[in-house]
């Protein structure tokens, strides 16, 4: 019995989706950021090219299908802590003060570009099997970069970087 959940009807629907997916967001972003004016017609109009080039580029579909069900994971995570923050009785304003420190947005941002990089390289490798039988040295390159130690080691890197600096500020202020 063929059900709405069936695979094959997710992988027909996929597409619209995406596409209805990247013409939202990037819509909302350019009326936000009023980066291409108040016109909301040419905000349209150029959502709707965004959501059509992406159809149209099988990796950036990979991309978005990869990524978006882990930034989702995270949005919640997000929600959690701080629920637990405020259900320890953190108040609102420390919270969004404590958000609008460049440590905690540039950490944040920092995390979602090693994300972003590791789902690229992971999706174009996918989507092109040649790539991974040349021995060529960008090849190679990129294997080594995207090694799960390698990334542990610049996310480790990364964290003395930021505990150091926290801790030389902290010295810094005593005096």
């Amino acid at each position: 019995m063929a059900t709405l959940l069936d695979a094959n009807i997710m992988e027909l629907i996929a597409p619209i989706i995406i596409f209805l997916f990247i013409m939202l967001v990037s819509f909302a972003v350019m009326d936000k950021f009023k980066l291409m004016g108040e016109n909301k017609a040419l905000h349209a109009l150029v959502a709707f090219c965004l959501g059509v080039l992406f159809l149209f580029s099988r990796t950036a579909v990979g991309v978005v299908v990869a990524a978006t069900p882990w930034f989702i994971v995270m949005i919640v995570l997000g929600m959690f802590v701080i629920s637990f923050f405020l259900f320890l009785g953190v108040k609102e304003e420390t919270i969004g003060s404590a958000l609008k420190e460049p440590r905690v947005y540039w950490t944040l941002l920092l995390i979602i570009i090693i994300f972003l990089v590791v789902v690229v390289t992971n999706v174009y490798k996918a989507n092109n099997p040649s790539v991974e039988t040349t021995s060529g040295s960008t090849t190679e390159g990129i294997n080594a970069l995207v090694n799960p130690k390698v990334l542990g080691a610049i996310v480790l890197l990364v964290i003395a970087a930021f505990a150091v600096s926290f801790i030389s500020e902290s010295l810094v202020m005593k005096k």
